[in-house]
């Protein structure tokens, strides 16, 4: 009986020159990917969109794995979901804080008449906090306002001083 090479036990190595270890049969088949349903499609785009959570988190509450949700989210339908559902939050959020602007701006005023200055502070914080969301959400970038120590007088040349200390005086070296 001739051996084609296909078979692992038909083979003409010895025993001990066998190095392969892989088996045959349905024993270790690797498992097929289902393809995702488009309601799992969309759970992963509120989650990731909308709510925020990484891969890993998104994960744990659709009980897959953080692969899962990495592959799934690469899907050009779940791109353009959580794009659309980003839009609309946007929407959502300028809204809201459009609404809550005048409010918060009497409430402000109220507490600078009552010469209350923690609960001021605490408005002037909320009000600065729904500035970013505003920002943010219109797309406007944040300005980085930089304060340190102001630039000093030109600076003498080390070895200048150094001559001038010494008596050496300004000429060069």
């Amino acid at each position: 009986m001739e051996s084609d090479g296909t078979d692992p036990d038909s083979s003409s190595a010895s025993p001990a020159e066998k190095t392969s270890t892989r088996t045959y049969g349905s024993a270790h088949r690797v498992p097929q990917k289902r393809p995702l349903s488009q309601a799992f499609k969309h759970d992963v785009a509120v989650l990731r969109g909308v709510e925020g959570l990484t891969q890993g988190s998104a994960g744990k509450v659709l009980g897959v794995s953080a692969k899962t949700i990495s592959r799934t989210e690469h899907d050009p339908d779940v791109q353009e979901e959580i794009k659309v559902l980003r839009e609309r939050w946007k929407g959502i959020s300028q809204t809201r804080v459009d609404d809550m602007a005048g409010d918060t701006w009497s409430m402000a005023k109220d507490f600078v008449a009552l010469r209350d200055s923690k609960q001021f502070d605490n408005t002037m914080r909320g009000i600065a906090a729904m500035e970013k969301v505003s920002a943010s959400v219109s797309g406007e970038g944040q300005k980085v306002e930089m304060i340190g120590v102001p630039p000093s007088t030109p600076q003498i040349e080390l070895r200048i001083l150094i001559g001038q200390l010494l008596g050496i005086g300004s000429r060069g070296a």
